[in-house]
């Protein structure tokens, strides 16, 4: 990861103990503000980053493929595959790690199809999870919470039903 972002606001990062193994757990979120040339690389990591824009745009290149987050949408990246992601310009973006133990099925279950960025305008989940973490709320609290961002996200997609998801975590 560069340097080079204005500012970190409400940036967390608490390691739940138990957040790899529950249903969808969450172990670091926050919000960057980020310059131009900010840029994160990684692969085969054990969690997914979902990332919230807020303003401005960034480039998300995951495997072949390039994506464009632009403001409200949500981006789902991360896992086995490789991903890179920078600012164009300036980016301001919330995110959330999300682990667990069906966070894979879940994951794949929604961009199993030809995107990673999804128009998304309900900020509010976000917040919640982000200020469920800030005040150390119950894993199961988060997991639900998670679950529910996902879902929101897979169905302004209406790429498919809500059985997809449940037929992922069974």
């Amino acid at each position: 990861m560069s340097n080079c972002c204005e500012s970190l606001k409400s940036f967390i990062k608490y390691c739940y103990p138990l957040s790899k193994f529950a249903l969808l757990g969450v172990d670091w979120c926050g919000e960057f503000d980020c310059k131009n040339d900010f840029y994160i690389s990684r692969s085969n990591v054990d969690f997914y980053v979902l990332i919230y824009t807020v303003s401005g745009k960034g480039v998300i290149k995951m495997g072949e493929k390039t994506y464009y987050a632009e403001k409200n949408t949500l981006a789902i990246i991360g896992g086995e595959k490789y991903c890179y992601y920078t600012a164009n310009d300036e980016w301001k973006f919330k995110f959330i790690h999300l682990k667990g133990v069906a966070s894979n099925e879940i994951v794949n279950a929604i961009i199993n199809k030809n995107t990673i960025v999804f128009p998304f305008l309900d900020n509010e989940y976000f917040d919640k999870i982000i200020t469920l973490i800030k005040n150390m709320e119950d894993e199961a609290v988060i997991s639900r919470e998670s679950y529910n961002l996902l879902l929101s996200a897979f169905y302004l997609e209406n790429s498919a039903p809500q059985d997809e998801i449940i037929v992922a975590i069974q």
